[in-house]
């Protein structure tokens, strides 16, 4: 049974923490940038802060990153959309958690829909290994069912959480909407955890980092839903601004539920996160029997070096050469990357696709006998300090140019883009980008919004800095910054937004060449890099998302 306790009205609960927010990588429904949140949550006085955007880990690294620059703790999180659209709010509670998380997303996307995708419960159960599980908000299936007045229902779902993660690690997650069913949803949480003996965790649901930006939320949301702000009140955040709350706010909040509060400070507590989880080990490379990596690439460069070099392979200054280069990738660990990387140009080659490796690259005698390179470094000058030294952390970067086709023999590049995802299985993926308004798309999204005319917007769009016409909006002008925020002339019609900031992600593609028919490879990636399109769509049920 969770402990009552007393709290001040108005007290500001000591440790408390958003654990439950979305930045702009929660696509067209948070707002408000990784940077821009942790930034509100130091001056709040957060002592940590959670990330869980929908179904991705895209905005992970840049969310640690920023908490790390104000000083608090940053926390791996995802709010998983499960096969009946009901939500879940998940937590890593270290490396092993940050493990899990990837494998969950990466799931999602590989086995689902692509712009929608979904996660079976008996997939969460697969890969809960150090996660805590906050049985989420208003769309979650606990909330729902309490919302229905199903008590056994709500019970029966937190049983199934208890059976997948351990009761040790759910947590009855709590929020005040400011909505007129707050109070019966509230109470039936805590009836729910004193019945199950669970502790409560009261959290925000965040989805941008200052009261003001809800205009801009409403705009995404008139994105997303692809309707004029005049029609899309149904589809609209209602209640209180879902903004980072102030620990007083939070205190006011849940003055009847103070173990709510303590509740999710216990919890922050049990999570971190750090850019070392982010392990990015290579997959050994299977090699003859007697050899190891090392021997086995000292053998297919002394093979490599006579055919290149001919007579001249035994040279001072080509073994010299060889001899260093060999020596640096054998103190940085690295002969099973560059093994991986030979059988790749190997693998291309024997199917008849052009291959060639370029950029830093043709500074290496290595590369260039394994066949990646075709330049000759030693007489062109050319450094390896500048491909890889023992100074350098970062690993070396080898770029392969490979056609889209070869002529009379199908797909080239996508060949061996499936060659790879098939035989480094686990350790491969497609590396997602993200592609962000730009000043014109912008405009013209935020137009078609605001409900302009065409022609308007054509003008605005042809010019984005010229002041805006007088018939175009009262305001004037259609305001898009460059520094993640709305620019000081916004358009902003009487209740109405201001426009999406430049640099705010919109979609998510691929760096590469999807499979044809535009299914992507079914790999789940190592890390989380298989984080494909985290796009949310338009609700089947087509009401107001509450997430």
């Amino acid at each position: 049974m969770v402990p009552r306790t007393h709290h001040r009205l108005g007290a500001a609960p000591v440790g408390w923490c958003e654990l439950h927010s979305h930045s702009a990588f929660s696509l067209r429904d948070g707002v408000s940038t990784p940077d821009a949140l942790a930034r509100r949550a130091a001056a709040l006085g957060y002592p940590a802060l959670a990330l869980t955007d929908h179904d991705s880990l895209a905005g992970l690294v840049a969310h640690a990153r920023a908490c790390q620059a104000v000083g608090i703790r940053p926390i791996a999180g995802l709010e998983l959309t499960l096969d009946d659209e009901s939500h879940l709010t998940l937590l890593a509670h270290d490396r092993i958690g940050y493990r899990s998380l990837c494998l969950l997303v990466s799931h999602a996307h590989l086995s689902g829909d692509r712009a929608e995708p979904r996660t079976p419960l008996a997939v969460v159960a697969a890969y809960s290994a150090g996660l805590a599980c906050l049985t989420g908000c208003r769309r979650g299936r606990v909330a729902s069912a309490l919302l229905q007045g199903d008590d056994a229902g709500a019970e029966k779902s937190v049983g199934a959480l208890c059976a997948i993660f351990g009761a040790a690690h759910v947590w009855i997650e709590a929020q005040r909407s400011g909505l007129p069913d707050d109070g019966q949803l509230l109470h039936g949480l805590a009836r729910l955890a004193q019945r199950t003996g669970l502790p409560l965790a009261a959290t925000g649901n965040t989805h941008y980092a200052h009261a003001g930006d809800r205009d801009l939320q409403d705009v995404m949301t008139c994105i997303r839903q692809r309707v004029p702000l005049d029609q899309a009140r149904p589809f609209l955040r209602p209640g209180r601004a879902w903004s980072l709350p102030t620990a007083d706010e939070m205190a006011r909040a849940f003055a009847d539920l103070p173990d709510a509060l303590r509740g999710a400070a216990t919890l922050a507590d049990r999570c971190a996160f750090d850019l070392a989880h982010i392990d990015a080990a290579l997959p050994a490379f299977p090699v003859p029997a007697g050899h190891t990596a090392g021997s086995y690439l000292r053998r297919l460069v002394q093979d490599g070096a006579t055919e290149r070099y001919g007579s001249d392979a035994g040279t001072d200054h080509v073994r010299a050469r060889l001899s260093h280069e060999l020596g640096v990738i054998d103190v940085l660990g690295l002969a099973d990357y560059f093994l991986i990387v030979w059988d790749i140009v190997r693998f291309a080659r024997a199917e008849g696709i052009l291959v060639q490796g370029r950029g830093s690259a043709v500074g290496s005698a290595v590369c260039y006998c394994l066949g990646i390179t075709s330049v000759e470094p030693l007489a062109h000058h050319l450094l390896f300090a500048r491909f890889l030294s023992p100074s350098r952390i970062d690993p070396p970067d080898i770029d392969l140019d490979l056609p889209s086709d070869r002529p009379g023999a199908g797909p080239g590049r996508e060949a061996v883009i499936q060659y790879v995802l098939t035989r480094y299985a686990g350790h491969a993926a497609l590396v997602a980008n993200t592609v962000t308004f730009r000043a014109r798309s912008a405009i013209r999204d935020v137009g078609l919004a605001l409900g302009l005319a065409p022609a308007q917007i054509d003008a605005l769009a042809r010019d984005p800095e010229r002041p805006a016409a007088p018939d175009v909006g009262a305001a004037g002008g259609l305001g898009v910054g460059t520094d993640g925020a709305p620019a000081a002339r916004p358009l902003r019609p009487p209740g109405g937004a201001a426009a999406p900031p430049v640099a705010t992600p919109r979609r998510h593609g691929y760096h590469g060449t999807p499979a044809r028919g535009g299914r992507a490879p079914r790999t789940p990636g190592h890390g989380g890099t298989a984080d494909r399109a985290v796009g949310q769509g338009r609700r089947r049920d087509g009401g107001p998302d509450q997430d």
